[in-house]
């Protein structure tokens, strides 16, 4: 009864083999399995199911011999049926003894696990490709990897077609082959013969329509009749197409390319593979999409920086001599129009900190902000930022409460950008407090932070408006705001710089009309406190009649700059392009020269290093007067040899001060 069971199984290859590995019986399920009959199998050796690379290998007999150490082994791999097609086995073979124990035979039981090994392998595969994708340099090297990919295990040959966003036309991205020489014939296929995009077939139908296609059999007549003229069907025939599936590159909205699979052997697509072709398009299509979309926001932002440095040269560049006429206005004496030039002079501040504004928070989102950190008193902290503040302050005839220790309240942070932060916080209590208000700043140690407060009794926040208020360009919708001007950058600013020092800030509203508390919380500094900056006054020094040469392309810039310098005691020569300024210098060398960097003829890098090597012998100290505030503009200088880099306009005293630090720093000649 036993016997006859084991005849009927069908699922399984149940069959006997010798001590030689000779088999001596057969049932139904391995004739189903692997295609002989039973007249035809026994009595022949079981190294005919395996591989001519396992024949070798001799690996039925390590089979064996595992049985018959151990009791029974287990194994999988590649078998081959009676028409030459494999399958993957998986096998046990179990040892079979007589009486006293001697080894008489094996019985062995093989399984057709082809469709598990090949789902484990595609996942297997899957994952390789997306991680392959993700680390792609962009989305064109990453296309070429799943065609990569694909040869040999879907494809002899495999294709990838797109349509780009700014061509209307295929263009094939990357063609994979496993005979190398043979990837140009796919190439000189697409160059010489582009598709039709009206096509009914093929790569221009499947990118048309989203929907796959199957040739599971091309046969030597069906290349002829698609073949254009005789060279084009010499090519076809060196490829020696045999199946293929073409299959959709879609992203989320869109099929925005194809994928070509060939077989030119003995193998033949099917709809399974045809399943997994799509499934694989439509990962690597997300994949792609997404790629390129992060390309085109790279692109689009570095557009976007290009043009806002662009931007704050050409607003820096006329406000810089409305500044500079300005001070020599004040320095004369002149009396007259006090008023109106007091609302220009306002004016112009308010719109050299929206320039700035705009660069920080683009250098902010980018992550380019770089913190010059260094042990600080918050006391010296908000004593910076209330010398930016002030003049809304005073302005607006605000009240202002300090309670800031002096000292005992270190952090480590960049001092510059620490005042920006808090005077933007004064800044926008002043703007939304009504005249007369109280604004009170508190600074305290709590835990391991320290905690400052800046409170007003001014608009208020409605509740539902707290969440975004941090946010770029963003405002709140009242009558007031557009009254106070900005562009809703300055608490995004200082949320970003905030954040870069390790710290928070949040905001506490009651609601309108009840005032607001922002509270800036950073790290304390571990350690001794830094010490609290002295209150000295620096003592005024008597400049020297020394030489600057002043170049700008801007001759009302360069005019005002030159006379407020002149005013100040400096023997001043200017020129308004390159080639005049080395001809100024060689007549006589300047102490120190000041340069625009967009000049024309030559750039201000470029002058830079003209007048050191003309200089060699007593080089004139560098400073870089410009427009452009990136940080790389800066690097550049640095690296073109400039001493110093201040971003137009700028205050009369700070440039003085500038000139006065590097004309005492020149070493003896």
């Amino acid at each position: 009864m036993f016997r006859v069971l084991v005849q009927a199984v069908e699922d399984y290859a149940i069959f006997l083999i010798d001590p030689d590995g000779v088999v001596r019986s057969w049932n139904a399920g391995a004739r189903q399995i692997k295609g002989y009959e039973a007249g035809e199998i026994v009595g022949q050796h079981m190294s005919i199911f395996y591989t001519p690379e396992d024949r070798a290998a001799r690996r039925w007999a390590q089979g064996l011999a595992a049985a018959r150490a151990h009791g029974r082994f287990k194994d999988s791999g590649w078998r081959v049926r009676k028409d030459g097609s494999q399958f993957w086995g998986s096998v046990l073979i179990t040892a079979l003894h007589d009486d006293a124990g001697a080894v008489i035979g094996f019985a062995k039981v093989t399984r057709d696990a082809t469709s598990e090994q090949q789902e484990e392998a595609r996942r297997a595969f899957l994952a390789q490709v997306g991680d392959e994708l993700a680390r792609a340099k962009d989305y064109r090297a990453a296309l070429a990897r799943v065609a990569a990919l694909a040869v040999p295990r879907l494809a002899d040959w495999c294709a990838v077609d797109v349509i780009e966003p700014d061509s209307p036309e295929i263009q094939r991205l990357a063609v994979a082959h496993i005979d190398p020489a043979k990837v140009a014939f796919a190439h000189e296929i697409i160059a010489r013969y582009p598709p039709d995009p009206d096509d009914p077939h093929g790569v221009p139908a499947v990118i048309r329509t989203g929907r796959s296609e199957l040739y599971r059999e091309i046969s030597q007549e069906a290349l002829d009749q698609i073949a254009i003229d005789d060279e084009h069907r010499r090519i076809m025939r060196e490829l020696a197409l045999r199946s293929s599936m073409f299959v959709p590159l879609r992203g989320a909205e869109r099929t925005f390319g194809a994928l070509t699979f060939m077989y030119t052997d003995h193998r033949r697509y099917t709809e399974a593979d045809l399943a997994f072709a799509e499934d694989l398009g439509r990962r690597a299509g997300l994949l792609i999409e997404r790629r390129r979309l992060e390309e085109e926001a790279v692109a689009a932002n570095r557009v976007k920086d290009e043009f806002l440095a662009m931007l704050g040269h050409e607003l820096r560049n006329p406000l810089a001599p409305i500044r500079t006429a300005l001070q020599l206005m004040t320095i004369r004496g002149d009396t007259s129009n006090v008023r109106e030039r007091q609302v220009i002079e306002r004016q112009v501040g308010h719109l050299v900190r929206l320039v700035d504004d705009l660069l920080d928070i683009s250098r902010i989102t980018r992550g380019k902000v770089e913190l010059h950190r260094e042990p600080i008193e918050i006391a010296a902290v908000i004593s910076r930022a209330l010398e930016i503040a002030s003049p809304l302050l005073e302005q607006r005839g605000h009240h202002l409460e300090l309670h800031v220790a002096r000292a005992g309240l270190a952090v480590d942070g960049d001092p510059a950008r620490l005042a920006q932060v808090f005077s933007n916080l004064l800044t926008n209590a002043a703007k939304f407090t009504d005249p007369g208000g109280r604004i009170t700043v508190t600074a305290s140690r709590a835990g391991c932070e320290i905690e400052v407060a800046v409170a007003d009794t001014g608009a208020g926040i409605a509740p539902g408006f707290l969440s975004s208020l941090f946010g770029a360009f963003v405002q709140e919708q009242r009558s007031t705001v557009r009254s106070q001007g900005g562009l809703g950058l300055g608490l995004s600013i200082v949320r970003g710089l905030v954040t870069l020092h390790g710290g928070t800030v949040s905001v506490h509203s009651e609601g309108r009309g009840r005032g607001a508390t922002f509270t800036v919380r950073l790290p304390a500094l571990a350690g001794e406190a830094a010490a609290a900056p002295p209150a000295a006054v620096q003592a005024e020094l008597q400049l020297p009649r020394s030489r600057i040469l002043l170049v700008d392309d801007n001759e009302d810039a360069a005019a005002m700059l030159a006379e407020l310098l002149g005013s100040a005691g400096y023997e001043v020569r200017v020129a308004f392009d390159g080639p005049s300024a080395l001809a100024i210098a060689r007549e006589r060398a300047p102490d120190l020269a000041i340069l625009d960097i967009g000049l024309p003829v030559m750039d201000g890098y470029d002058l830079a290093g003209e007048l050191r090597a003309l200089l060699a012998d007593r080089p004139p100290r560098l400073i870089a007067l410009t427009g452009y505030g990136e940080e790389q503009d800066r690097h550049r200088a640095t690296k073109a040899g400039f001493d110093r880099y201040l971003v137009k306009p700028v205050a009369f005293e700070v440039l003085r001060q500038t000139i006065e630090g590097l004309i005492h720093e020149r070493p003896c000649a």
